[in-house]
């Protein structure tokens, strides 16, 4: 995601990740930011300080629409949960409205060990380095793997 500023831009990654929300939540908004940022315009290097000089208008507008779009996926956490349960059982979708949420979860399925646990994870890092949204969808599918085998 490339954010445009009258001073330069900003590439952040598409969405939040773990490690951001847990520094928002303990009120380190510059770590969390730090994190999400892969390239800027600016010559210095991404790190806490340099993003820490940033004008708080820009950081701030970034952080909120991260969370904006992490934020909407959670008020559809139900839905996603009732999809995990289907694409768990093998049942296909019939309308077409909620694709998009059943088609991450198939494509995430494979991560699930025949255990319920995570065999691989989506992204390269650990959890705290996945982003936000997927960990969504990959619990929401563990739980339902749980439920199925009784766990």
């Amino acid at each position: 995601m490339i954010f445009r500023f009258a001073e330069g831009w900003i590439e952040t990654k598409d969405s939040i990740t773990v490690r951001a929300l847990i520094a928002l939540r303990e009120g380190r908004a510059v770590e969390a930011l730090s994190s999400c940022i892969l390239s800027w315009s600016e010559d210095a290097e991404v790190n806490m300080y340099n993003v820490g000089c940033l004008k708080a208008g820009i950081a701030d507008s970034i952080l909120r629409f991260l969370l904006r779009k992490y934020n909407r996926l959670l008020e559809d956490r139900v839905l996603i949960e009732r999809l995990a349960a289907m694409v768990i059982d093998g049942l296909r979708l019939a309308d077409n409205e909620y694709a998009d949420y059943y088609e991450r979860l198939f494509y995430l399925m494979p991560c699930l060990s025949p255990w319920g646990g995570f065999s691989f994870l989506p992204e390269e890092g650990g959890i705290l380095d996945q982003s936000a949204e997927m960990m969504v969808f990959l619990l929401a599918l563990q739980k339902a793997f749980g439920r199925k085998k009784g766990r």
